[in-house]
């Protein structure tokens, strides 16, 4: 697909080639064959139902990824090149497959981040995430030659999570998610990015490094996971409670979604928990973002009256807001009701206990966006804003995913 790309480019039929690209990712994700009962074991790679569902998604989210901005062409070869990094980290059974697959999509990410470099903010924005980046990278290669020096193996399935291990590896992998205590560059650089950028970011690397850590038999300390679960709640609640820069209150949701999504791997029921959880954050940000990128704000009080100037789409929004929330029956609140009902399960009150307050504390900042949007008047002219015939159609199908997410939880999962 790439190489139809660049011979697109260079026969200047770029529109055309672009729709069959995007066609092609959609397509190749949804009829992607399924494999058999059981894992296959490689070389160098694992393949399993849980890995074949994760590549399915990298092709779906790419192809809306690419629908989603109008991107220059070589940042749609990037974004593409960047689906085989994902592939590789979720399939890899060695611990250098998946360090390649890691650098491979983080090269993209900061390729896609720093633009043209035209604005001071997005070159600063490109290179804290390669500093973050290189730094996640050094940590990894720490804990591979760690392990290989206690275990003679670098193979993934051969190693065992036993005691701190693992630490070096696990800490890499959480500053790539952004999750507390490793959570500062994510509103930084959500800020400097461009819009077109925040779907790279806010979407991709957690579905696949989600996945990833579900195919691992992850068994480290459980304090490790109970001290990054609540403060990645809390912090992502309390953090967006009173901002008002409409990019760092993304960062914000984004640091508390995380922090959910470990609290149902840290109970082992990864498949019906996890999962679920990955798919339903990205569905409910690709709608959050398919309405924003036509949009020229940047702060929550230019969306004052925003309901009223444009109800339809607006209307759309308020959907996926409640689902974030957690309001029934949307698939978000049955996403977080899965993993909040495997922490008591397991004995963990104290874990499903902030859950609750930080989903009611997080509401709060949805609940004022809404109420901007439809009970508040504005009192600015009102700039024009950018028709996206892409930005329409992808909002208006992930709407109609998370209400249908929703309705056929049990059956989905």
């Amino acid at each position: 697909m790439s190489l139809v790309e660049m011979i697109g480019v260079i026969r200047r039929k770029e529109q055309r080639i672009r729709e069959v690209v995007i066609y092609s990712m959609l397509v190749g994700g949804m009829m992607e064959k399924e494999s058999e009962e059981g894992m296959k074991i490689y070389r160098m790679i694992m393949e399993e139902e849980g890995s074949k569902r994760g590549v399915i998604g990298v092709m779906i989210i790419g192809g809306m990824i690419i629908m989603l901005g109008r991107r220059r062409r070589e940042e749609e070869i990037i974004i593409m090149q960047m689906s085989e990094g994902y592939k590789m980290m979720m399939i890899g059974n060695e611990w250098m497959v998946v360090y390649m697959g890691m650098e491979w999509q983080s090269m993209g990410m900061y390729s896609i981040g720093i633009g043209r470099g035209r604005s001071i903010k997005e070159r600063e924005a490109g290179i804290k995430y390669m500093i973050v980046s290189g730094i996640a990278g050094g940590m990894y290669l720490m804990g591979v030659v760690r392990n290989y020096k206690e275990t003679g193996s670098m193979k993934i399935i051969e190693s065992e999570w036993i005691g701190g291990k693992k630490g070096w590896i696990i800490g890499s992998v959480m500053m790539k998610m952004g999750v507390v205590p490793m959570h500062m560059w994510i509103r930084e650089i959500y800020e400097g990015i461009s819009k077109r950028s925040m779907e790279v970011y806010a979407i991709w690397p957690k579905w696949g490094i989600g996945n990833m850590l579900c195919r691992w038999e992850v068994e480290c300390g459980r304090w490790v996971w109970v001290m990054v679960v609540v403060m990645s709640i809390i912090v992502g609640s309390i953090g967006g409670y009173g901002e008002e820069s409409i990019r760092r209150w993304i960062g914000y949701s984004t640091i508390s979604q995380m922090g959910y999504m470990l609290m149902g791997m840290s109970m082992g029921n990864k498949e019906e928990s996890v999962e679920y959880y990955i798919s339903v954050y990205s569905v409910m940000m690709m709608g959050i973002l398919g309405w924003w990128s036509e949009k020229r704000e940047r702060r929550m009080k230019e969306l004052v009256g925003e309901g009223k100037r444009n109800s339809v789409k607006s209307g759309m929004m308020m959907i996926v807001m409640y689902s974030m929330m957690g309001m029934p029956v949307m698939a978000g609140f049955w996403s977080k009701y899965r993993v909040m009902m495997e922490s008591v399960r397991s004995g963990e009150y104290g874990m499903g206990i902030v859950g609750v307050i930080g989903g009611v504390i997080g509401g709060y900042y949805y609940v004022k966006m809404i109420e901007g949007m439809y009970f508040k008047e504005s009192r600015r002219r009102v700039r024009g804003e950018l028709e996206k015939r892409e930005g329409i159609t992808v909002m208006s199908v992930m709407v109609v995913g998370v209400i249908e997410m929703g309705i056929e939880e049990r059956n989905i999962i």
